[in-house]
């Protein structure tokens, strides 16, 4: 892993590795264990570009962006087989409130614990179910 700042200020990250198996996220997944994951993770947040990360050991496909208020929605999807009892997420910002996006539409709060933001949502996470919080 080498990181440099470029003529522009940004940060570049160089990181050696391959899935071997192009475009197939199942079998490149060894890829991404957890020495590997631990590498990722500090890189990225090194160079403030992780606002959200799932920290859990589950297989869970997860993706994050912004929303127009600065929020940020995030998805979450269990490939696993066992159903993963909470939730736990890493976040850049301090979250002061965690919703999650109910069958009819609405939103609704949910419980949660923060800890120097280590954040542990209180609900499960079903296998392949659909999972979408809206954190702020």
């Amino acid at each position: 892993m080498y990181s440099y700042k470029n003529k522009l200020g940004g940060t570049v990250n160089e990181f050696a590795g391959t899935p071997a198996i192009p475009f197939d996220y199942a079998d490149s997944f060894s890829f991404f264990n957890e020495s590997r994951k631990e590498q990722l993770i500090s890189m990225l947040h090194e160079s403030d570009n992780l606002p959200l990360c799932f920290m859990g050991d589950e297989e869970v496909c997860m993706h994050a962006g912004y929303l127009d208020d600065c929020s940020i929605m995030c998805a979450l999807f269990n490939l696993g087989y066992d159903v993963a009892d909470e939730i736990h997420l890493f976040s850049e910002k301090p979250v002061k409130k965690i919703q999650y996006i109910q069958p009819d539409g609405s939103l609704k709060n949910i419980d949660f614990d923060v800890d120097d933001n280590n954040i542990v949502v209180k609900k499960e996470l079903v296998v392949l179910g659909p999972f979408i919080l809206v954190l702020s």
